[in-house]
C-alpha cells in the first residue's frame, strides 16, 4: 500500500515554500502548526495542496499531482493529473499511465514553473 502524503504550499503573498505531510501528521494538524508555531511564518497561509502519487522519478524525487514530467527522449513534457481513479501524465489531452513515466524526471509543478 502506498504512503498517503499531501504537499502543502504556503505563501505570505511574496515568498512561497512547500512541505509534505503524511496522513498521520495531517490528522494531528501539523500542516497548520508549521506556520502557527513560528513567528517568522505568522503571515503565511496555505495556498495549495498536492497529493503524493506513491511513485518517484528517475532522481528519486517523489511525484505529486501537478508536477511536470519531462520525456528525456522527445523533449515533451506533461502534467501529472488524477483522472478517473488513476494518476496519468497529460500531454495536451493525450493521457499516459504515470507508471510508464517514473524513468523520466520532474521539471517543476503547476504552481512554481511556467512552461506554457
Amino acid at each position: 500500500m502506498r504512503e498517503i502524503k499531501i504537499k502543502y504550499g504556503y505563501s505570505d503573498g511574496t515568498n512561497t515554500f512547500e512541505k509534505a505531510f503524511t496522513l498521520g501528521e495531517i490528522e494531528q494538524g501539523l500542516q497548520f502548526d508549521e506556520i502557527s508555531d513560528s513567528p517568522l511564518l505568522k503571515n503565511y497561509k496555505i495556498i495549495y495542496k498536492r497529493q503524493y502519487t506513491g511513485l518517484e522519478d528517475i532522481n528519486n524525487q517523489e511525484i505529486y499531482n501537478g508536477d511536470f514530467m519531462l520525456d528525456g527522449h522527445t523533449g515533451r513534457y506533461g502534467e501529472v493529473k488524477f483522472i478517473k481513479g488513476a494518476f496519468v501524465v497529460d500531454f495536451d489531452n493525450e493521457f499516459q499511465d504515470l507508471d510508464d513515466w517514473t524513468y523520466e524526471c520532474i521539471i517543476g509543478n503547476i504552481y512554481k514553473t511556467k512552461i506554457y
